[in-house]
């Protein structure tokens, strides 16, 4: 019996967006078993046992080996993006309306260090960062038509859903989270003296 294309895109889905193993029909957040995707030397993160086991939101964490963006300082991604390529803070123009913002930022924490690390995402008038999670409307990952996913790896977000959130339109958008900001790559090891 042939696998479904249903089959298929359930297993990268889990497997590339939530760095999980497909063990049955359930949902990304559900499937528990981590399923990391191999990495290149130069990206493998090197201090990444620092990192917390739980991430607290409630404050900003500038250790140099995680940055966070609190519910107290989130990262806004304005509708008229700051910057240009893949610098670039806010709404991607190239993309169907409100539908793919970019935090121009790399190297997210994501939930395989644990289920704190889910960024969350809200809506808020713009340039107000001090009270966007307290008075923005928070958006649900899974909420029904207008599902969003973020890729960890890029910093992007992409509302997949079959409608953009009626929040969105003429509002920033705020991600709250954490990036891995420590030392990255691995040192070879010389050999003198020996064979292999």
């Amino acid at each position: 019996m042939a696998i479904t294309d249903i089959q298929k895109v359930d297993y990268l889905w889990k497997k590339i967006g939530y760095a999980a193993t497909k063990t049955q029909t359930k949902s990304a957040t559900e499937e528990s078993i981590p399923s990391p995707l191999q990495l290149r030397a130069d990206k493998v993160m090197t201090q990444a046992s620092s990192i917390p086991a739980t991430l607290t939101l409630a404050i900003a964490d500038t250790s140099g080996i995680v940055t966070a963006y609190s519910t107290v300082t989130p990262l806004e991604l304005p509708q008229t993006a700051v910057g240009s390529g893949l610098t670039a803070r806010g709404y991607d123009s190239s993309a169907p309306a409100n539908m793919t913002f970019t935090t121009g930022l790399t190297d997210w924490i994501s939930p395989e260090f644990g289920s704190t690390y889910f960024v969350r995402i809200f809506t808020h008038t713009a340039s107000s960062v001090a009270t966007a999670v307290a008075n923005g409307t928070e958006l649900a990952a899974a909420a029904s038509g207008y599902e969003w996913f973020f890729d960890y790896q890029s910093g992007v977000l992409h509302f997949i859903g079959t409608s953009i959130p009626a929040s969105v339109s003429g509002k920033s958008v705020y991600i709250v989270g954490a990036r891995y900001t420590g030392a990255f790559g691995v040192v070879p090891t010389t050999i003198t003296g020996g064979s292999f």
